[in-house]
């Protein structure tokens, strides 16, 4: 048993702080990204652009 990794336990605590860490992650990585071109090529940073599907395109 020593290749596994809690298999066999239910732990929701663990799933939801993954769920978080992978969405702060993702968001941070695209309002960094999102800063450094708009500071590029000189644009007005907006939320819109992370959080329009629109913007994005």
């Amino acid at each position: 048993m020593a290749g596994q990794f809690r298999s066999y336990v239910w732990d929701p605590l663990l799933i939801l702080s993954q769920i978080v860490l992978m969405q702060t992650v993702y968001y941070g990585s695209l309002g960094l990204w999102l800063a450094l071109v708009d500071g590029l090529v000189r644009s007005s940073p907006s939320l819109d652009q992370m959080f329009d599907a629109e913007e994005a395109c």
